[in-house]
């Protein structure tokens, strides 16, 4: 924690002179090339995220893209990332490769109360970072060359928290839950912009224009989510393949798992407990492990029990943590004293169905600033630019930036630890945008994004607990230059791979408990690759085609929670 205090300042104060993200020639226009809100893991489904929600047990991520989520946080959590370019940039007659690395974005999550959580972070709002010379055969002059340059951009330090409006037993009763949320952005950076207008006459004096425009506000970003759920029942498994899992028929209170059989060289070592009355509470009892049949001491945590209505039928709760790690796997009952095995019906627990709806809204802000606007004319001597005089000064100048409202809505469909579909849909009134009363020349922007996140399973091997990701992105950007508005698209890969694995602790709670309050702490490696192109050639423009790479860290840890012991 101390370390934490230590480093994020120093993180923060950092970005205000981090190197240059973006080499887009297209950044010269408006506030730079606009970043994305999300982290590694949106990144690789597409940016979407608005109605994305952390699932009951390990690991939690910070979704930043609607700070409704932050209340779905259940242990503390650090987001670290980097990013890295690497652009073709192609017009009618050439084509050219820049490349560029550099730290991306932190964020932290706490979890004030089981119903409430805080976030805050830093990463980059805007980048500009370009070098473009042009020529022109002007009738009176001649040759006249243009050169224009650019580098800076705006960072976002946030600070946001979320609640749920629900109660704990009506969300459990009806499995809907409703929460909202807001973000605080401390809005800063500055943007540098140099033209030079150079003469092939020596007769004439060359002009140089120095713009330097300085940000420094807060703006607001508020959201919401609504998740329900469907499907939760009990279903009848007709297709009952193996099982290993019975009664002792010398002790009622005990199950016994044979480690040579099929089912339990999936599971390994993991031990259920049997429950013989009808009471919520599953009451820990003795376990038998194995054709030795020694007393296992170490009872850890279970959740398969004797159905209390049918005395042949043994029911797996998929939401509990040891099931959730078996995902469906059946197990049959025997309730006779030979040594045949009868297979029975088996019932199981249909995991439900999540629905999810994400809203977020950012009201136009407009945001406090300043510009330095030099022009001078030169002559060049050599290397040397010699000033002539200055044709205008203005230093300081207080201005408005006056960023447009937007707004999103998502959507998310799945099962809890196995799958996961998102789509989001944005739209952002940049027409509206002036800085200091004039306006930017930009357009509207839309953008359309579809996630998908899938883990085969909870054990069997280290790839069957990766979460594979994958997203589609369409982006009609603010950029309209020679009648055509600028689209951007993009496809995008990714995996979650766990640093370390998650460990069973003993808690002596019912399914609900299990589901809800206990966690293992453990952390994620998530790896998001994107491939697109963003412009065209026609007209005079500039097509780029890009990979990205975005590396990212997920830290899950305990801190400022008190813990209760028994005696």
């Amino acid at each position: 924690m101390k370390c934490l205090l230590v480093i994020f300042p120093a993180l923060l104060s950092s970005f205000a002179y981090a190197q240059t993200l973006s080499s887009s020639p297209y950044s010269r226009y408006g506030l730079g090339e606009l970043q994305g809100t999300g982290l590694a893991q949106n990144y690789a489904m597409g940016g979407a995220g608005y109605a994305w929600r952390n699932d009951t047990i390990s690991p939690n991520y910070i979704n930043i893209t609607n700070p409704a989520s932050y209340s779905s946080l259940r242990v503390t959590t650090i987001e670290l990332g980097m990013l890295s370019n690497s652009t073709q940039f192609q017009t009618t007659d050439t084509k050219f490769l820049l490349n560029n690395t550099s730290f991306d974005y932190i964020g932290v999550g706490i979890p004030l109360k089981p119903w409430w959580g805080l976030s805050f972070g830093v990463m980059p709002y805007s980048t500009v970072g370009y070098n473009i010379h042009t020529q022109q055969n002007r009738d009176t002059i001649g040759l006249v060359d243009y050169y224009y340059q650019g580098q800076g951009g705006l960072n976002k330090a946030y600070m946001g928290s979320g609640a749920k409006l629900l109660g704990k037993s009506f969300s459990e009763r009806t499995g809907m839950d409703l929460s909202a949320g807001f973000n605080a952005n401390f809005e800063f950076g500055q943007i540098s912009n140099i033209r030079h207008v150079v003469y092939d006459s020596p007769n004439n004096y060359d002009t140089r224009i120095d713009e330097n425009t300085r940000i420094h506000d807060v703006a607001w970003d508020f959201g919401m989510q609504f998740k329900f759920q469907i499907g939760s029942r009990m279903g009848n498994n007709p297709k009952l393949k193996t099982g290993c899992a019975y009664v002792d028929p010398k002790r009622s209170d005990t199950i016994v798992v044979y480690s040579n059989c099929r089912v339990d060289s999936v599971v390994k070592k993991k031990y259920y407990v049997h429950r013989t009355d009808d009471a919520t509470h599953l009451e820990p009892k003795q376990i038998k492990v194995g054709l030795s049949k020694k007393t296992n001491p170490k009872l850890l945590c279970g959740c398969a029990y004797s159905d209390p209505k049918r005395a042949d039928t043994i029911v797996v709760y998929n939401n509990c943590v040891i099931d959730s790690m078996i995902r469906n796997k059946y197990f049959s009952h025997r309730n006779d004293d030979t040594i045949h095995y009868e297979k029975k019906r088996v019932r199981k627990q249909i995991d439900p169905i999540n629905f999810g709806i994400g809203l977020t809204y950012s009201p136009g802000m407009g945001l406090a600033g300043a510009y330095d606007l030099l022009a001078r004319n030169y002559l060049a001597d050599g290397t040397t630019e010699v000033y002539k005089d200055t044709i205008v000064n203005i230093l300081n100048q207080k201005a408005i930036a006056r960023i447009p409202s937007k707004i999103g809505i998502g959507i998310s469909i799945g099962q809890s630890y196995k799958w996961n579909v998102l789509a989001d849909f944005t739209y952002q009134q940049w027409s509206q945008f002036t800085f200091g009363g004039t306006p930017g020349g930009l357009q509207n922007s839309m953008q359309g994004s579809l996630g998908f996140q899938f883990q085969p399973g909870m054990t069997g091997g280290y790839f069957r607990i990766v979460r594979y990701r994958m997203g589609l992105r369409y982006n009609q950007t603010y950029l309209d230059l020679e009648g055509t508005q600028l689209v951007e698209m993009g496809v995008s890969l990714g995996a979650a791979l766990p640093v370390s694995l998650p460990k069973i602790k003993r808690h002596y709670y019912d399914i609900m408990q299990l589901r809800d309050r206990k966690y293992t702490e453990y952390s994620m490696v998530n790896v998001s690759m994107e491939f697109g192109q963003m412009g065209t050639t026609t007209n005079g423009l500039i097509k780029e085609t890009y990979g990205r790479v975005v590396l990212g860290f997920t830290i899950n840890d305990r801190w400022f929670q008190r813990f209760k012991y028994n005696d």
